[in-house]
């Protein structure tokens, strides 16, 4: 994409409009994963198995990884950033972009590719996973930008591209690599506190059934019973067991679905169950319920 000659020196060259086209079809596909991970983080679903393995969705559908810097959502980034780019790349190949105009947008586009790639560290660094719609995103939209740049090289010739996209790819990813291992390591804490929260003697046990690599169990685990206020809750109960979904105890909770709160009686009887990942509040009134059901009032 770089070039050493004078930006005038190619005032004759032919426009490339394969490289347009091509840059306009990789925008369509930038756009289209950003839209697909917007209604995946919307709807609670994921393409990826979510058995394990190195892809997921945690950062799309997990609370305390869809915005981790300043509250802004990273699927809104995505769409409006894709949006931009199929916008440029239809003015481009329309002609509609005057050589300024040009050499701005491929500069722009650059660097938001090499931000989008460097965000890519972050799913694996937090949760071990990598979310397969947002490599789509930073694929297509480095395909779109290598293509664009090649259209206006050919147009009008082009200087400083790869240093643009070299310290925006640095920077994002060294923003992703801190706030990722911060994450990963504040979920070792939550995990750790929640499986030994329980300081009643007599009183009823929290079961959670949860399925590994399930991004769902995750989030009400590590996002919802993590929370401060709802650990100081788990004090009234007198354990907090994790019941893998394929153990015979976990089948018939698991049946339609995971994860599963069920809290349990000291004489083993179900006094209530809440299935899905829920918001730490609604985790908090359900469980005033249900351990008033118990006979036991929760702390504050």
């Amino acid at each position: 994409m770089d070039s050493t000659a004078s930006p005038r020196s190619h005032p004759s060259r032919p426009a490339r409009s394969w490289a347009g086209g091509l840059a306009l079809l990789a925008a369509g596909l930038e756009f289209s994963c950003a839209c697909a991970a917007l209604f995946a983080a919307a709807a609670g679903i994921c393409p990826a198995n979510g058995e394990g393995g190195l892809l997921g969705c945690d950062v799309l559908l997990r609370r305390r990884l869809i915005a981790p810097w300043a509250g802004v959502p990273l699927t809104a980034v995505a769409l409006l950033g894709s949006g931009l780019t199929v916008v440029l790349s239809v003015a481009l190949v329309a002609g509609w972009l005057r050589r300024g105009a040009a050499l701005g947008a491929a500069r722009l586009l650059a660097g938001a590719a090499g931000f989008a790639l460097g965000l890519q560290v972050f799913g694996p660094l937090a949760t071990g996973r990598a979310c397969p719609l947002c490599l789509g995103v930073a694929a297509s939209a480095s395909l779109a930008a290598v293509f664009f740049a090649v259209e206006v090289r050919g147009r009008h010739g082009l200087r400083w591209v790869w240093p643009v996209f070299a310290l925006c790819l640095v920077a994002s990813a060294g923003a992703a690599t801190v706030t990722g291992r911060r994450i990963a390591a504040e979920d070792a804490r939550r995990r750790a506190a929640v499986r030994s929260a329980g300081a009643a003697a007599a009183g009823p046990e929290l079961w959670v059934v949860v399925r590994e690599g399930c991004p769902f169990c995750e989030a009400l685990l590590l996002d919802g019973l993590g929370e401060p206020e709802l650990l100081q809750r788990l004090t009234a109960v007198r354990g907090v067991r994790v019941v893998a979904a394929a153990s015979p105890a976990g089948q018939p909770f698991a049946r339609e679905g995971v994860p599963v709160l069920v809290l349990r009686a000291p004489g083993g009887e179900e006094l209530a169950r809440l299935r899905g990942a829920r918001p730490p509040e609604e985790i908090a009134r359900w469980l005033d319920r249900a351990l008033r059901r118990g006979g036991v009032n929760a702390p504050r």
